[in-house]
């Protein structure tokens, strides 16, 4: 039997007058829990946040102001309720398929997914740029405080990443940060990105690295924009692979 997440949904504020129905529970995230409900005649989907979200470097406000903007765009499932003292997030259940990355890309494919990152670098939001180097020194000593087993091979990568992160010049813009198949939809030839809690304004070239480790694209098939370079987008994947390890060392403790 599914869990019921609405025991204090009263509570909640949210925009109904009748209890939500549970329609099934999304279980591809390991972040936060996530429902299909149905609420007022409409599918919708229930963001719970997890608990561990500051510790993980989640800034909720942020999130919500981008994710204002990329529905407004079209790039995001329509907002339509979010409470951060709560920690529940309210938006509209997109229809569609999520693509599986596959090798290689199929060229209308990656020109989608190309136009798309390319979109939300677009997005016009004020915000501080995002730390790089701060994000994964919090993650390396939360591992150090759980007392986690750090493999050579992560004390090695820490060596290298972090002298390149400080010397890593870019023009900001503001980017997903986790372009990976599970956060996005696709529906007649449409595309809508999900999961928007890492978005922020930072190192464009970082999509671009995600998009290559996620979707097992290699850098020389990425048509880069003016401005990024495959050796810029080389040193972001790198990074990219390294908070990858940090963060599933802090999840699976």
């Amino acid at each position: 039997m599914l869990p019921d997440p609405f025991q204090n949904w009263t509570d909640w504020g949210l925009p109904f007058d009748n209890k939500p129905k549970l329609i099934r529970e999304l279980k591809s995230g390991r972040t936060n829990h996530n429902f299909v409900i149905e609420a007022e005649e409409r599918l919708c989907v229930l963001r719970i946040d997890a608990p561990n979200s500051i510790e993980l470097g989640i800034d909720r406000h942020r999130e919500l102001q981008i994710l204002r903007r990329a529905s407004d765009a079209g790039l995001a499932p329509e907002l339509l309720f979010s409470s951060i003292e709560k920690g529940i997030l309210l938006t509209a259940f997109v229809e569609g398929e999520h693509w599986q990355s596959s090798s290689p890309v199929e060229p209308e494919k990656l020109s989608l997914l190309m136009d798309g990152i390319e979109r939300i670098h677009a997005l016009d939001v004020s915000s501080s740029v995002f730390n790089y180097r701060e994000h994964v020194e919090k993650y390396w000593q939360q591992l150090l405080k759980k007392n986690s087993a750090i493999t050579d091979k992560l004390y090695r990568q820490r060596e290298r990443i972090l002298p390149l992160i400080d010397d890593t010049n870019f023009h900001p813009d503001i980017c997903h940060h986790d372009p990976n198949p599970m956060n996005i939809i696709i529906h007649s030839g449409k595309l809508t990105f999900l999961d928007w809690e890492y978005a922020a304004y930072g190192w464009p070239a970082f999509d671009y690295a995600a998009l290559s480790v996620e979707w097992d694209v290699p850098l020389q098939s990425i048509s880069l924009p003016e401005g990024i370079s495959i050796e810029e987008t080389r040193q972001a994947k790198e990074y990219y692979l390294y908070l990858c390890e940090l963060w599933s060392g802090i999840q699976s403790n």
